[in-house]
């Protein structure tokens, strides 16, 4: 029952795969100079014609707005889909228990004359 002797291998630990390089490193952590390097830029901007250059390949910098319809706007003051389901069918509940309660006493009524 004696075990072999464990090699000394090191603890799993969060490693980059060897085939990624370093240059794509997080741009959070790159030095300034680097980072700049890599996006093709300066301390001092874009040049004019690069900027251009690349308004004309990548597009405008905006977020577009999604169309919507007033129904759908109205629908999101009541807030997700299932709880103004779930209210909608609480009260048909509601409605039909008060009806069957006013049918029993419409015939208790009628039956006590």
């Amino acid at each position: 029952m004696n075990e072999p002797p464990r090699r000394n291998q090191p603890e799993h630990s969060e490693t980059k795969p060897e085939s990624e390089p370093e240059e794509k490193s997080d741009p959070k952590t790159l030095p300034m100079p680097e980072l700049l390097t890599q996006l093709g830029s300066s301390p001092n901007g874009l040049s004019q014609a690069e900027a251009q250059q690349r308004l004309a390949h990548y597009g405008p910098n905006e977020i577009k707005e999604k169309k919507t319809t007033p129904f759908l706007k109205l629908l999101t003051y009541f807030g997700k889909t299932v709880p103004l389901v779930r209210e909608a069918h609480t009260v048909s509940h509601f409605q039909r228990a008060v009806l069957e309660i006013g049918n029993h006493l419409t015939v208790l009524a009628a039956t006590r004359s």
